[in-house]
This record gives C-alpha cells, structure tokens and sequence, in this order.
C-alpha cells in the first residue's frame, strides 16, 4: 500500500499532468486564430534585380503591416513604416493566404563596406504588424554577393 506522502505526490504529479494537457489543448484550439506571416527577399531578373520582398499570410486572419526593418550584420540598414511610405501602405494590408510582392527600393539600403567581403552574413528582414507581433526572416549574403545584386538592379533602372 502507499504511504500518505507518496500518494500526495502521486495526486500532485496527476494535477500538474492534467493542467499542463488543458494548456496545450487551448493553445492547440486558439493558434489557428493567430496571425502568421513569411517574408523572403528575391532579387532576380524577373524583378529586374529590384529587392523584393515577398510576403505571405499564412493564416486564416487578415493581417495588417505597420513596418518593415531590415538589418544586416545585426545593424539596422533601412526602416519602412507603412504610415510615412505610400510604397508599402498600398500592399500593407494581406487578405489570409495571400502573397504580396513589395518592392524595395534601394537607396533605402545603407550597408557599409566590409574588410572581408566574402563572408557571410545574415540580412533580416522584421516584418512588424499593427498588432505589434514580430516576424523576422533570416538569409545570408557576402557583402559581394550584396554589391552584385544592387550593381544588377542599378544596370536595370529606368533613371
């Protein structure tokens, strides 16, 4: 037979197992109501090397976008803000499980050169809603392969 003492631990460990499996049964239940979103830079011919970001709602809510950091080496590079950029204000709002292409443009971009420009380094891209959730997406460049791709997208502007 078990003592007391183990049986109180016995109950304890039931409560705390019981507990634990109704939070993940809410959690379960409430997540499809949260808002998700992917942002991925391309910088292609088909975009005439313009950076952009193609972002998708991968949830079933509309999600609104408030701005859009971008940082390289861990140190901010650009900002865009909805509010101040007509820009993005025209793609800022994302119907659920859509996908929008915004364009960058470059001169937003200010990365400083780098002694060894054929390291790697993360550019991310924080995607904040109005809601004040965070998304960060994370790709990785060398400073040359950065040049090359605002070099490329210089060669096909229209200025």
């Amino acid at each position: 037979f078990p003592t007391r003492r183990s049986s109180d631990l016995i109950n304890l460990a039931s409560a705390a197992g019981t507990v634990g499996a109704t939070l993940v049964a809410l959690y379960l239940a409430l997540r499809e109501n949260m808002r998700h979103v992917d942002g991925t830079f391309i910088w292609e011919a088909s975009t005439e090397y313009q950076p952009t970001l193609l972002v998708q709602n991968t949830s079933t809510r509309i999600i609104v976008i408030d701005s859009i950091e971008i940082k390289y080496r861990g140190k901010k590079v650009s900002i865009i803000r909805a509010s101040d950029d007509n820009e993005l204000a025209k793609y800022a709002i994302i119907e659920a499980s859509q996908i929008k292409k915004i364009p960058i443009n470059i001169l937003y971009l200010d990365i400083e050169d780098l002694p060894n420009r054929k390291k790697r380094h993360c550019l991310e891209v924080i995607i904040k809603l109005r809601n004040g959730r965070r998304h960060t997406s994370r790709q990785k460049y060398s400073y040359d392969e950065l040049l090359g791709l605002v070099f490329g997208q210089r060669l096909f502007s229209k200025d």
